[in-house]
């Protein structure tokens, strides 16, 4: 053996030594910091402004110590209640009501708290190290689950190496999904990634805010601030070309702010059905980019007049109301949000997995109400139907096909219904000449009368006209 491969061979073997084994790590205490999790905690007693921006960052399940995450829950409860404002005592009593504040260490360990930090800004600096240290946990405990799928509990090789490889990949990307991160976007950011994603691919004033077809602003006075109103169809139908045909003449038109919450599709998607809708490029062109040097014009176009709304697409895979809610309340403090759109209801994280289905669903209802007068502003959610309004004899859905909680329609200030009749028919003449139909069926309307109108559905172009006119209004 060489001298030179001789010293390598004692590097390797000091190496060896000095490097911990795989049982002295499992040994070790897990990744976590206790000080990061009490700056958080103190953040929020100190300045409850804070809690909105550390919500969207942290979960009670991110913290390592036990109390912690019950002292977090107690405050997230007396912030979520819009009768409430955090502070010292209120966090007490309510740990006090559950029974919890002995466990976390009595009322001396919350004050304790609230005179740790001299200011509260670091809160969210704080909430990113807890969240760090979350993930850091959740990829041991993958790493762990990944060599059990290698090695039985005799030690034996387990399983096929690609299926073990899968299981890993899938279980490190959950973990990714759920990075601290930002989801939300501007309309100029979102354009930027769909272009991205394209070229890798050859009477009277109204009440509320007008949206521009007639005849709804006329039945409803325009979208007004503290209603809940739900869009429900079936698939196909429509519904979330719709809610976004909305969404972008009240930016377009009237220069209101949006929050589009897409818990269904990604922005990329979003984003080429505004294009398809506002360049007049069908959809299926635009999607297999199919098009001409004409098109390409209206594209760029079309892009620099989105680039330019106050349309804002949050496209996180999973939302909870409580998290819907802190970036709503963000946005409305710096003067930038008019209007939320959710897409839709039965995606929307319960904040209770226990409770039964219609009564996630109810909660869910109820608080997006809430939500809508705390802030003032108009909150549309978009909702699944359920088979039975394809039974009745003009398919037709009504109050009692709404999916998963008959409470909903209780909440709701307005219910509207999206259906095309076309799409029950058969192939043949009668269909073509009402393909375009779409009516829009008023089923509840608080401050109004029920009733149906009817727009244009132009299918290529994910877009809904006022039925007499060729184009949007301008």
């Amino acid at each position: 053996m060489t001298e030179a491969r001789k010293r390598t061979t004692r590097t390797d073997r000091r190496h060896d030594r000095d490097e911990p084994s795989p049982d002295q790590l499992l040994d070790r205490s897990p990744p976590h910091s206790l000080e990061a999790e009490r700056g958080v905690l103190a953040s929020m007693l100190l300045d409850p402004r804070v809690i909105d921006d550390i919500v969207l960052i942290v979960k009670a399940e991110y913290f390592f110590s036990g109390s912690h995450r019950t002292i977090f829950k107690a405050i997230k409860a007396v912030h979520d209640n819009p009768r409430t404002t955090v502070d010292l005592t209120l966090v007490i009593e309510k740990l006090k009501a559950g029974g919890d504040l002995e466990v976390v260490g009595g009322a001396e360990a919350i004050e304790g708290l609230y005179h740790l930090l001299p200011i509260a800004s670091n809160g969210p600096t704080y909430a990113a190290v807890v969240a760090e240290k979350h993930q850091a946990r959740e990829l041991l405990t993958a790493s762990l689950d990944t060599m059990r799928d290698l090695f039985g509990e005799a030690g034996e090789e387990h399983g096929e190496i690609k299926h073990v490889l899968e299981r890993a990949e899938r279980r490190v990307f959950a973990i990714s999904e759920t990075n601290s991160e930002s989801h939300t976007s501007d309309m100029s950011t979102a354009i930027t990634a769909w272009m991205l994603d394209f070229d890798t691919r050859k009477q009277g004033e109204a009440k509320g805010i007008p949206i521009g077809y007639d005849e709804i602003d006329r039945r409803i006075g325009g979208l007004r601030g503290g209603e809940l109103t739900i869009i429900a169809a079936r698939p196909s139908m429509g519904k979330s070309a719709f809610a976004m045909n909305i969404a972008r003449l009240l930016a377009e038109l009237r220069g209101k702010a949006s929050l589009f919450v897409t818990l269904e599709m990604s922005r990329i998607e979003l984003v080429e059905r505004l294009l398809a809708c506002t360049a007049n490029v069908t959809l299926t062109r635009l999607r297999n980019n199919w098009i001409n040097p004409h098109e390409r014009r209206l594209i760029v176009e079309a892009t620099s007049t989105l680039s330019q709304l106050p349309l804002f697409i949050d496209e996180a895979p999973s939302r909870s109301v409580s998290e819907i809610a802190a970036m709503c309340r963000r946005m409305k403090r710096k003067g930038s949000l008019d209007a939320l759109f959710v897409d839709y209801l039965q995606l929307v994280e319960a904040e209770n997995a226990k409770d039964p289905r219609e009564q996630q669903v109810a909660k869910i209802a109820r608080r997006l109400k809430t939500l809508a007068r705390e802030l003032k502003i108009p909150v549309i959610v978009l909702s699944q139907l359920n088979r039975e309004s394809e039974k009745s004899g003009d398919n037709k859905p009504k109050l009692g096909h709404l999916r998963e909680s008959g409470a909903i329609e209780q909440d709701a200030d307005n219910v509207v219904f999206v259906h095309r009749p076309a799409y029950y028919m058969p192939e043949g003449s009668a269909r073509d000449e009402c393909k375009e139909e779409a009516e829009i069926i008023w089923a509840k309307v608080r401050n109004g009368e029920t009733g149906t109108d009817k727009l244009r559905w132009r299918g290529e172009y994910q877009r809904f006209e006022n039925a007499r006119n060729e184009d949007l209004p301008t």
